[in-house]
């Protein structure tokens, strides 16, 4: 984990920043970025804009965690979309337009579990308003209530030609070209 050996800026939603867990779960001394939905804040490399995704938060003790959050990171010139937990909502039409370059979403990091985000017929209609070149499932496979046939999702997304579907094991990497 990059902040456990060195001094990083982790950003994350003002409240979860604000509660004193940090050190205990994450094991790192570094400086938390507070900030909310529509922020950006610089990151090595680039930008990260916190935009807004539709779940629960809260902390291990039940505390309200505030609004849950995706991220689009923008970051050796690659744009990433990064879902995170939640259902799909019509503002991912608004994060997929093209930059002030004229730059797609390069890979959107899609849940496709079901029961807790959305499933696979809704992150199909994610890809549609993303529009991104690639795109990598998440959230699935990891207990019951959100097994998933991952190779029939991928199948689905080359089948209508919406995105380059990259089905990764733990471990693995991508390159973006």
């Amino acid at each position: 984990m990059i902040t456990s050996h060195g001094y990083a800026s982790v950003p994350a939603e003002l409240k979860i920043n604000i509660f004193k867990l940090w050190e205990k779960i994450l094991n790192f001394s570094s400086c938390p970025v507070g900030m909310n939905l529509g922020g950006t804040t610089n990151v090595p490399g680039g930008a990260a804009k916190m935009e807004m995704a539709h779940h629960s938060s809260s902390l291990p003790d039940g505390t309200y965690a505030g609004s849950a959050a995706s991220w689009l990171l923008e970051v050796g010139g690659k744009r990433i979309f990064l879902a995170g937990d939640t259902c799909l909502f019509s503002d991912m039409e608004r994060i997929g337009r093209l930059d002030p370059q004229g730059k797609r979403i390069d890979v959107a990091v899609l849940p496709i579990g079901d029961m807790f985000t959305m499933g696979p017929d809704d992150s199909l209609e994610a890809i549609r308003l993303l529009k991104p070149h690639s795109v990598l499932p998440c959230h699935y496979g990891t207990w019951p209530p959100i097994e998933q046939d991952v190779e029939k999702w991928a199948a689905r997304v080359r089948e209508e030609g919406i995105a380059s579907p990259h089905v990764m094991a733990p471990g693995e990497s991508l390159t973006l070209q």
